[in-house]
């Protein structure tokens, strides 16, 4: 005898309790087994009242109350699968994701463990494309375009077309994965700065001296140790966040872009190696900075430091060898904006 909590039992009393004409309405339409079961995203099936389809709830494990299905879709924490990578050591899921990053744990994030076996596969000469793992669910162009979207509308829809910001809207799309950056790379620079600062000279002049202290010369070494290694691992994992901030981005804006193309009836004055260039030079461009804008954070912080520490240890002769810090950035930006030009000349050339 069947069971009445099988979902297929729960299914079927659902679908006959179904008018005719209610099945024919709009978002009311009567599902087969078949997608009844494997339906993956339940959130995207809704009633004209705009709640989850019985059936889906059924199968998703939510209750069948319309009040308690509200309160179960609040209760829904964005960042919930984001917040797993916490975890130190995670254990391997029984149904691993597409791309091993997904499943990796804070110490296998932060020191790129998770890419072991196909660095070794690699290494035996075994490494084909078939063997190269799918792109992660949460890279993937389309759901980083239909949210990028979104936020842009609601950029253009508060201060009007001519006043939108493209900053604006990436700061909003990465807001925080760059503040978890920021805090990662605010540590990876205290720890450069009090290992040379601190650490090597203490441990410099504890060489030199005749006395013997055995607690002070591991404690400094000990010291060193860890200072290098936060500075080391907490570095990778400011870029491992960085590039993968930056790969959403280029793929929401891309796709943006390809999608405003495809929808225009003519280029009028456009020609179709702008719209390459658009999509492939700008797209770089647009990756750099996004990957590379963390560390301008963490700069002023390095320099400010140093600064203090140099201005304490020689006085004010420091003010010279700083000053050629600070008058280097123009310079940059002088070679920047020349890059620029004759990059644009030379896509003018074709």
């Amino acid at each position: 005898m069947a069971d009445k909590n099988d979902p297929e039992v729960k299914y079927r009393q659902i679908r006959n309790k179904r008018l005719p004409e209610e099945r024919n309405q709009r978002g009311m339409r009567t599902l087969s087994y078949h997608e009844a079961v494997n339906l993956n995203h339940f959130d995207t099936y809704y009633d004209e009242n705009g709640l989850v389809d019985p059936v889906s709830r059924i199968e998703g494990g939510m209750p069948l109350d319309m009040t308690e299905c509200r309160d179960y879709r609040k209760k829904e924490w964005k960042y919930k699968e984001s917040a797993k990578t916490f975890i130190p050591i995670r254990s391997k899921p029984k149904q691993p994701s597409v791309n091993p990053l997904d499943d990796a744990g804070l110490l296998s994030f932060m020191t790129f463990s998770w890419l072991t076996p196909l660095i070794k596969m690699a290494y035996k000469g075994k490494l084909t494309l078939e063997n190269v793992w799918h792109h992660s669910s949460h890279d993937r162009a389309e759901p980083n375009y239909k949210r990028f979207e979104r936020l842009w509308k609601e950029e253009v829809e508060r201060v009007g077309m001519k006043k939108a910001s493209l900053p604006r809207t990436i700061w909003r799309f990465t807001r925080t994965r760059i503040l978890m950056s920021y805090l990662t790379i605010m540590i990876c620079m205290i720890g450069a700065f009090l290992g040379p600062a601190f650490v090597i000279r203490n441990l410099l002049i504890y060489a030199e001296s005749r006395e013997v202290n055995w607690p002070l010369g591991v404690g400094l070494v000990v010291a060193m140790f860890v200072t290098e290694m936060s500075r080391s691992v907490f570095f990778a994992a400011t870029w491992s966040i960085s590039y993968r901030s930056a790969t959403r981005v280029v793929g929401a804006v891309l796709t943006l872009i390809f999608t405003k193309i495809t929808r225009l009836r003519s280029l009028k004055d456009k020609t179709v190696g702008e719209l390459t260039n658009l999509c492939a030079n700008d797209g770089q461009r647009l990756f750099d900075a996004t990957s590379f804008f963390i560390l301008m954070c963490g700069a002023p912080l390095i320099f400010v430091l140093g600064f203090c520490y140099t201005f304490y240890l020689i006085g004010p002769a420091a003010l010279l060898g700083c000053s050629m810090f600070i008058l280097f950035y123009p310079f940059q930006a002088g070679i920047s904006r020349l890059t620029s030009r004759l990059r644009r000349r030379a896509c003018n050339c074709y």
